[in-house]
């Protein structure tokens, strides 16, 4: 997450931030599930989030 905010947040689109902060909100194992590839999102945004972080 740390990595998502120090390089994307400041210039990404706001579905991006909106995206972000909605993660911020999930319970730890939903947001595991997403950040370690086990699960995917139906929101195409944290998808992309999820995808900033793992890269």
């Amino acid at each position: 997450m740390l990595k998502f905010l120090e390089n994307h947040y400041e210039n990404a689109e706001s579905e991006l931030k909106r995206a972000f902060e909605a993660m911020l909100d999930m319970p730890d194992p939903e947001l595991y599930t997403l950040v370690t590839g086990r699960a995917e999102s139906r929101d195409k945004h944290i998808n992309k989030v999820v995808e900033c972080i793992r890269t």
